[in-house]
């Protein structure tokens, strides 16, 4: 009988407390110091009280030079205490702050956890430590996470509110058109093909929309003004949209060739673009449009530009 209590006395430490986890903790200069507290604290909360782990918080200044070693990470803390080692880094772009989570499992020597949280809001960390405990705790991916409804993407629905705050924005590009529909097979009566430099000023009216003011150069063939929109389809770092432009160019280049037509007209411009990178100062863009003048001669070309989008704020 007493073997039977001293066993089960043994055991209890383990039907208590589960699985034993440290994290490894230092003092980023990447992130307020109160803030990685509050952060590390709320996750213990999260883990502990959900799941059944218990969690070890150990301090270790000189982490950077060796986090991404898995020997010397194991080494440290592979002495039977603990089944999992936890390290979080911290990094800002912009006014974004990223939280990259590493689990590595000290068993098989190998990162099993490789997650980053983007949140628009620094102080969102109850957030943050959440989606960490829900992924570590159910054994599963962010993605897989908000896909099956466990987790909602507050990131991005943070970042979707700080960008549709009336941001504006000025963009620049270059790029070609080649023509496809013209009445006498030239672009303005001149060209193949055509060397397309813009100019647009961007307001973000809604969390999907954006309207623009757009100035183009066909290099040498005209000039043309135009008001476009766009839908975002899914608005965050990266993010596909489609729109169209309307507005009116001359073609001055037809003017010589064909001094009694109309050398000008109605400009309407479908395009669809993919914006990388999309950080709040700073985008870049790539962009396919239909070109379509209505000029007695039906000016139109296949269009693709890349560019610069330059935001006045930090919203």
């Amino acid at each position: 009988m007493k073997r039977i209590m001293f066993i089960l006395m043994l055991m209890l430490p383990l039907l208590t407390f589960g699985e034993k986890v440290v994290i490894v903790d230092y003092n980023s200069s990447a992130i307020d110091n109160t803030l990685r507290k509050s952060f590390v604290n709320l996750f213990v909360d999260e883990l502990s009280g959900k799941y059944s782990f218990s969690v070890t918080t150990v301090t270790d200044s000189t982490l950077p030079s060796y986090w991404g070693d898995i020997d010397k990470v194991s080494d440290k803390f592979k002495n039977g205490e603990y089944s999992k080692a936890i390290i979080f880094k911290y990094y800002y772009i912009n006014n974004s702050l990223i939280i990259r989570m590493d689990v590595l499992d000290l068993l098989s020597k190998k990162f099993i956890i490789d997650e980053n949280l983007h949140l628009a809001d620094p102080n969102d960390v109850e957030y943050a430590a959440k989606a960490s405990a829900l992924v570590l705790g159910e054994g599963k991916s962010l993605k897989e996470l908000v896909k099956e409804g466990i987790l909602t993407p507050n990131e991005i629905i943070s970042q979707r509110k700080r960008r549709s705050k009336g941001e504006n924005s000025f963009s620049l590009s270059t790029g070609y058109m080649w023509n496809t529909l013209t009445y006498d097979h030239l672009y303005a009566g001149h060209f193949k093909k055509v060397l397309m430099l813009n100019c647009s000023f961007l307001m973000e009216t809604t969390d999907n929309s954006r309207v623009s003011i757009n100035f183009d150069l066909p290099v040498s063939a005209g000039i043309a003004g135009s008001i476009g929109y766009s839908y975002m389809i899914h608005p965050g770092i990266n993010t596909a949209y489609f729109g169209f432009d309307f507005g009116a160019e001359y073609d001055y280049a037809r003017k010589d060739l064909y001094p009694n037509n109309s050398i000008g007209g109605v400009l309407l411009r479908p395009k669809v673009g993919f914006i990388m990178l999309n950080a709040y100062n700073t985008s870049i863009y790539i962009e396919g449009a239909g070109r379509f003048v209505t000029t007695d001669f039906l000016d139109s070309g296949l269009e693709i530009r890349a560019g610069l989008i330059l935001r006045a704020g930090n919203n």
